[in-house]
């Protein structure tokens, strides 16, 4: 195995990085945006931004004392939080070569971006309450916004707390969020227009959240309980005419992990192993379970592949809490194990053709200090895995693919 070494001097420390030189003729080359914190790096640093290619043959650092990274849907500009210098933090939009950068907002994160690129979804975390008693610690609740690209103007929705959450956009720019609303935390629905006016989507008193849409827009899924039915599972949203149509019933598995199918024809979800379900007429069947020897558990994440025929989910083992990752077709003809070697598969990402996954390999398996490594691998298993990124002690707190192939 050909290995490439790269050593880059960086504030604190050197950084060794690592990346497997592969040659895949029929695969076409992404670029991965890395949030780590380097082998060599001096204590208690803050996480830097590096941009590595799906091939291990290049990794660069993009900025420094970023936060979490989140790409523009075509792919031109990326955005992130700056943290550790008071000055400068704030939420970012860089350009993908790292040249160029707009400050958007003085603190938070950027969650999405809306399908036209001019604005984003932005999370500022609830602060220290200074009305509370310090004892007890309490936090305001986090504030979500809107935020313009062209200018920063911002527009906040509502405070919530994380109580069957999520958000997600429409094709025509609508978002869909799930917001808390009177004392007993109640949740509901509600579609943000693109010229930013709120509608409430579900009846009050419904405990209803995680919404989530097809590419065409023509499918909503949203998981819960509806007032006063008392049902809880999974409901069909149209958002035009606000009308609410049962599924089937939830609560299989060991937890509420559940994606629907880029299509729109299927929902994947935990059912003490994978299962799918007929948006249409609510059929389900299992593609896979945990009776193979030594993986016995339950999913704790699940994604559907872009075009909507393979499924990969995080299995976590009980015996000894480590994660696995299993690749599944969604009508169950393949099945294939992502090798481990012991190491904690603790996240995973598609790549946007469907043909690869990345994965983050823990080899600090007992222990501290983190010893992370970014990897990828074709989806089919006809291919070793390749290191993209991380090596030594290094500490890998996110990544993000690409939309678009590299150019060079």
């Amino acid at each position: 195995m050909s290995t490439l070494v790269i050593v880059m001097a960086l504030t604190g420390g050197i950084a060794l990085l690592t990346g497997d030189l592969a040659v895949r003729n029929n695969a076409p080359v992404y670029e991965i945006a890395v949030q780590m914190i380097p082998f060599g790096s001096a204590p208690e640093s803050d996480p830097i931004l590096f941009l590595a290619r799906s091939d291990g043959s290049m990794i660069r650092r993009l900025k420094a004392r970023s936060g979490l990274p989140v790409w523009s849907r075509d792919g031109r500009f990326v955005a992130n939080a700056q943290i550790g210098r008071k000055r400068r933090e704030g939420v970012y939009i860089m350009s993908a070569d790292g040249k160029s950068s707009q400050r958007l907002a003085r603190s938070g994160r950027v969650l999405s971006w809306s399908p036209r690129g001019d604005e984003v979804l932005s999370l500022r975390h609830g602060r220290l309450d200074p009305r509370c008693d310090p004892d007890y610690r309490c936090f305001l609740p986090d504030r979500y916004s809107i935020v313009r690209i062209r200018d920063g103007r911002s527009w906040s929705l509502f405070e919530r707390d994380e109580v069957l959450g999520g958000s997600c956009w429409m094709p025509d720019g609508t978002l869909l969020i799930a917001g808390i609303e009177g004392r007993f935390g109640r949740t509901s629905i509600y579609a943000v227009a693109p010229d930013h006016s709120l509608r409430r989507l579900t009846p009050p008193g419904s405990y209803l959240g995680m919404p989530q849409v097809s590419r065409d827009g023509r499918t909503v899924v949203v998981l819960g309980q509806r007032w006063p039915d008392g049902r809880f599972g999974f409901w069909r949203l149209d958002p035009s005419t606000e009308k609410l149509q049962w599924i089937r019933r939830s609560g299989y598995g060991r937890g509420f992990e559940y994606r629907l199918s880029p299509d729109g024809r299927w929902i994947a979800f935990d059912c003490r192993g994978v299962c799918v379900m007929d948006v249409e007429n609510a059929r389900i069947h299992r593609v896979s379970d945990f009776t193979t020897p030594g993986l016995e558990g339950y999913l704790t994440s699940i994604s559907w592949s872009p075009d909507s025929r393979s499924i990969a989910a995080i299995i976590r083992i009980d015996e000894n809490d480590s994660d696995q990752i299993v690749i599944v077709a969604v009508d169950g003809s393949s099945y294939y194990y992502v090798p481990s070697d012991e190491y904690s598969e603790n996240s995973f990402s598609w790549s946007p053709d469907s043909r690869s996954i990345a994965y983050v390999s823990d080899e600090s398996w007992y222990g501290p200090p983190s010893r992370e490594a970014l990897w990828v691998i074709p989806a089919d298993g006809s291919d070793r895995a390749v290191r993209v990124a991380g090596t030594g002690y290094a500490d890998i707190r996110d990544f993000a693919w690409r939309p678009v192939p590299s150019s060079n």
